[in-house]
């Protein structure tokens, strides 16, 4: 498995309700869309309850669009948090 410790700075474009526990979000990286291979996934660092914590989400659709990446995320009731 590769794994790569470059971070991109990114800019949250819109959000987008798939179903009512999902909600898919597009992210403008800072250097652009770069293509990415099926299952590629995204590490994001977010802050959860006040504290710093890093998630995994999958690239969704076949190519980037309007020149953003788009993953999809499901609210889980008895998560730790990440989704709200």
């Amino acid at each position: 498995m590769q794994h790569d410790d470059t971070w991109i700075g990114a800019t949250l474009r819109s959000t987008r309700d798939l179903t009512p526990d999902i909600r898919e979000f597009a992210l403008v990286p800072d250097d652009g869309a770069m293509s990415y291979p099926t299952g590629a996934h995204l590490r994001i660092r977010l802050d959860v309850a006040g504290r710093p914590t890093m998630r995994h989400y999958s690239l969704v659709g076949a190519a980037p669009r309007d020149g953003t990446w788009r993953i999809a995320v499901q609210r889980v009731a008895t998560g730790r948090g990440g989704a709200r």
